[in-house]
């Protein structure tokens, strides 16, 4: 997995008391699915998970394929795009199936990161 991913910056309230979390990685190319959150979870809070592609000409394109599960419904997501997943509405998992160019992500709410 660590040739898969590279965890960037990550802020939360165990970093500075009191604050929101935000966490992002990157994913690089890859043809062989990598299961990045398996178990699926709720959390107290409202949570914006967000893919982005990386190919300039066309940024809607994700550069690949990831599978998200919301509400218990499968989502094959091939676009940039954010996602809302109200508080304690179940999300995950979350598996990269293929990635031809890196593609950034981010998530972010107003709870505790884990």
């Amino acid at each position: 997995m660590d040739d898969a991913v590279t965890r960037m910056i990550r802020l939360d309230e165990d970093v500075i008391n009191g604050s929101f979390f935000v966490t992002s990685s990157w994913y690089w190319p890859q043809s062989t699915p990598t299961e990045f959150v398996g178990e699926s979870h709720t959390h107290p809070f409202d949570e914006v998970v967000a893919f982005f592609g990386t190919d300039a000409d066309n940024p809607n394109d994700l550069c690949g394929e990831i599978e998200f599960w919301l509400g218990g419904e499968q989502y094959i997501l091939t676009k940039s795009c954010m996602i809302f997943a109200p508080k304690e509405v179940e999300h995950c998992p979350l598996i990269v199936r293929r990635v031809d160019k890196p593609i950034f992500h981010f998530a972010t709410g107003p709870g505790k990161y884990g």
